[in-house]
């Protein structure tokens, strides 16, 4: 997957490796800043069962198999989603999503979620109503898209 300067590689034992720019954390090896990138790959730290990767403008998000979900990266806009603003330099866990995630999916500073029901649910910057909620208030944790109770099948 592909963000704005950083590219994430899932490998087959699970465990990925990220590269590129990391100005706000958004490699998951705990730097951040000018001069932080890295010129080749590097492996996310605490990352050891993902089983899919999505990278938005400087944040990241890694799908385990336990279908939770972790971020890491920029987080102005709550796009981490855990109910805060604090950019974070190594995984999180998204607020309220403990085991049924089955897709994920970065827009530039939002985050989109499948879960195994056939929901979406979506965190972060939504001034162009991306979110999917018929408003254009940004959100910091994990709201269930609108009109689609059952019927989605990917992110």
């Amino acid at each position: 997957a592909c963000g704005l300067e950083h590219t994430i590689v899932l490998l087959a034992d699970g465990t990925v490796r990220t590269f590129g720019r990391s100005n706000n954390g958004q490699l998951g090896i705990n730097v951040s800043g000018a001069g932080q990138s890295r010129l080749t790959p590097v492996q996310v730290l605490n990352i050891t069962s993902a089983t899919a990767v999505a990278g938005g403008d400087s944040h990241t998000a890694v799908l385990l198999a336990d279908g939770t979900v972790r971020t890491f990266g920029l987080n102005t806009n709550g796009q981490l989603g855990v109910n805060d603003t604090t950019s974070r330099q190594t995984p999180v866990q998204v607020f309220g999503i403990s085991s049924s995630a089955t897709a994920i999916a970065c827009g530039g500073d939002h985050t989109a979620v499948l879960l195994a029901d056939g929901t979406v649910r979506t965190f972060g910057q939504n001034s162009s109503g991306q979110l999917g909620v018929n408003d254009t208030t940004s959100r910091l944790t994990p709201v269930q898209v609108f009109g689609i109770s059952s019927s989605a099948v990917a992110v």
